[in-house]
């Protein structure tokens, strides 16, 4: 299992590659969509390990985003505003 700090990292890389705007900000989203939990919560627990089913979610939520979709759309949820 890896940690929430590695699996950003990892993400980050992953999507900075496809070019995407915002690759850190949007790794953390996606991550904290895949586990049910706040963005905050990953940043302040971010040496936690992420359980398997939460793991392979998040990386599928990844590919998603490498494919193009929205995180919005990815997550159900948008920022007001």
């Amino acid at each position: 299992m890896s940690t929430r700090a590695q699996l950003i990292s990892q993400a980050t890389s992953a999507l900075q590659e496809f070019r995407t705007p915002q690759p850190q900000a949007e790794a953390e989203f996606l991550l904290a969509a895949a586990e049910g939990v706040t963005r905050t919560h990953i940043l302040a627990f971010g040496t936690q390990e992420v359980g398997a089913a939460d793991e392979r979610k998040f990386w599928d939520f990844i590919e998603q985003k490498k494919n193009g979709v929205p995180v919005a759309y990815i997550t159900g949820e948008s920022d007001f505003g």
